[in-house]
C-alpha cells in the first residue's frame, strides 16, 4: 500500500484526523496520480441522472466516481446534497466536511491574486472546483510561464459583477504532460439546480 492510500484509508476512518494538504500532495506524488483523468463521460451520465431525478442511481454513480478517485471536491459536495435530500444527515455531513477540507487546503497554499500567491493545485479539477465554490463565470484562460513556473490564469466575473483574475500554479500537473496540454473542455459540469428533483427516499 503507497503512502498515499495509508493516509486516504486513515482519512476515511476518521475525518478529524486527516491533513488534507499532506493528503493531496501524497496523491501527486503516488502511482496513482492521473491529473488529467478524463471525466466528461461520468459527468454526462450524471447529468442525465439529475434531470432524471433518479436520487438512488445518482449515489450509486457518484460513489463509484468517488472509488476511482476519492479527491474530487465537486462529487463529494454532490454526495453532500443528494444524501442531505434523502434525510441521510450523517454522511450528508461526512461529504460536505470531506470537500471543505479539500477546498480549505487548496485556498490556504495562497490568495491566487498573482504568480507569487497563487494557488496550488494537484489537477485541473481543483481548479474549477475552486471557481463553482466562488461562482465565478470563466471569460478567457491562459496557459503562462512564470520564472519558470507554470501557471494557469483565469480571467473571471463575480456574481456582483466585479471582474478579477485567478492564478493558479500547476507546476505538479506540467511533471506529466508528456507530450501532451489539458483539455479545458468544461461542457460535462453539471448544473446543481437539478437537485431540487431529488426525492427518493432510498439513500443505497
Amino acid at each position: 500500500m503507497s503512502g498515499y492510500e495509508t493516509l486516504l484509508e486513515a482519512a476515511k476512518a476518521d475525518i478529524n484526523t486527516v491533513d488534507f494538504g499532506k493528503l493531496r500532495m501524497a496523491y501527486a506524488n503516488s502511482p496513482a496520480y492521473d491529473p488529467y483523468r478524463p471525466r466528461a463521460d461520468s459527468y454526462e451520465l450524471l447529468c442525465g441522472m439529475l434531470k432524471d431525478g433518479d436520487t438512488k442511481s445518482i449515489i450509486e454513480c457518484v460513489t463509484r466516481i468517488l472509488s476511482e478517485h476519492y479527491l474530487d471536491i465537486e462529487m463529494h459536495a454532490l454526495a453532500s446534497q443528494l444524501y442531505e435530500a434523502v434525510g441521510d444527515k450523517r454522511k450528508a455531513e461526512y461529504h460536505a466536511r470531506f470537500a471543505g477540507g479539500l477546498f480549505n487546503s487548496i485556498m490556504r497554499s495562497g490568495d491566487g491574486r498573482g504568480f507569487a500567491t497563487a494557488l496550488e493545485v494537484v489537477d485541473l479539477a481543483e481548479e474549477y472546483a475552486v471557481m463553482m465554490v466562488l461562482d465565478v463565470e470563466v471569460e478567457t484562460q491562459e496557459l503562462q510561464k512564470h520564472e519558470g513556473h507554470w501557471f494557469d490564469v483565469f480571467k473571471v466575473h463575480f456574481p456582483a459583477g466585479n471582474q478579477d483574475v485567478i492564478y493558479f500554479n500547476i507546476d505538479r500537473l506540467t511533471r506529466v504532460w508528456k507530450g501532451h496540454k489539458p483539455s479545458r473542455d468544461t461542457s460535462h459540469r453539471m448544473d446543481r439546480s437539478d437537485l431540487g428533483s431529488c426525492d427518493d427516499k432510498d439513500p443505497e
